[in-house]
């Protein structure tokens, strides 16, 4: 498995060094700072690159066109943003996630189908439940176990389903029921409708029955109707871009122009001793003001906008 990786901060290290683990999982982690990998420990065992990982030529040295995955860790909304929509409608890598800082943009993400996780919008429902008197702790994440609690979407074959022939003894339950603005406890008699978005107790083993009874969350031809943004179809070369660009907007995927180091080669990275996280030169949390522009005709890839907001 080949993953890339944009943005070497704390968290982008982070990953970094767990998915490296995996002697089957290729790793590169990009960042424009050539000091921000000093925080990858002395296991990480991929390559860096330094270069902005909204360059396509850089996502190419870094292996996109035969990427299995991308996540974008960056500061900014809109570099996270654009490098995923690059990495999707350019190159189809089937699974890419963006951090976002946000969370007014969720909406926003959504509707693009983007993959996300709004770490501003965890973080705060962590610490506020805290200061909640009748509140039970917040499940993130059972450790050393083979359960997990996940979303899942419903699709047409389980619509008009009871939750009694949709749950698996001993290895699958329905906790919640997300339907449009409504969030419900279940009963058994209960039927699921499409689109409901189920949150599940389950083990590995569900996975066999559920079949087409759920979406793939990586489906995003699903997700659109066969068209992403911009009336670009779900697959295309990936290399050739399928529209012209619009000429009253900037080029998108241009390199930033403060990288002094932009495009340098990869290099097998094994620090002899880990560094500190809290140097001063790690990542500052900001955030966009403005949503991007998805929807300028000739362009699937969003414009980038400045950032303005701290997180």
């Amino acid at each position: 498995m080949h993953i890339i990786i944009g943005g070497c901060g704390r968290l982008g290290a982070e990953i970094a060094e767990q998915l490296s683990v995996d002697a089957d999982t290729d790793v590169v982690i990009l960042d424009t700072d050539p000091m921000a990998f000093d925080r990858l420990g002395a296991g990480f065992n991929g390559e860096t690159l330094v270069g902005d990982c909204t360059d396509r030529d850089v996502l190419e040295q870094a292996g996109i066109a035969r990427a299995d995955g991308l996540i974008a860790v960056t500061r900014s909304d809109n570099a996270n943003l654009m490098t995923v929509e690059i990495a999707t409608h350019l190159y189809d890598v089937p699974r890419t996630i963006a951090r976002l800082f946000n969370p007014e943009r969720e909406d926003v993400y959504r509707k693009l189908g983007v993959r996300y996780v709004s770490s501003t919008n965890t973080i705060a429902k962590l610490f506020l439940n805290e200061f909640r008197d009748d509140a039970f702790p917040l499940h993130v994440s059972f450790i050393d176990t083979d359960v997990s609690v996940v979303d899942l979407e419903i699709d047409t074959s389980a619509h008009g389903m009871d939750v009694a022939d949709f749950e698996q003894d001993g290895l699958l339950r329905i906790a919640a029921v997300r339907r449009g603005a409504r969030v419900f406890i279940p009963d058994a008699s209960d039927r699921l409708e499409y689109d409901d978005v189920i949150t599940v107790a389950m083990k590995p083993g569900a996975r066999r029955g559920l079949g087409s009874l759920v979406r793939n969350p990586y489906d995003r031809a699903r997700v659109h109707g066969q068209i992403t943004p911009g009336g670009v179809p779900a697959t295309k070369d990936k290399r050739s871009d399928a529209t012209e660009p619009d000429p009253g907007q900037p080029d998108p995927v241009q390199p930033a122009t403060d990288s002094p180091a932009h495009g340098v080669g990869t290099e097998r990275h094994a620090p002899d001793t880990p560094t500190d996280a809290d140097a001063p030169h790690t990542e500052v949390d900001r955030t966009a003001a403005d949503t991007p522009d998805v929807t300028g005709p000739g362009s699937s890839v969003p414009t980038p906008q400045p950032d303005r907001d701290r997180s």
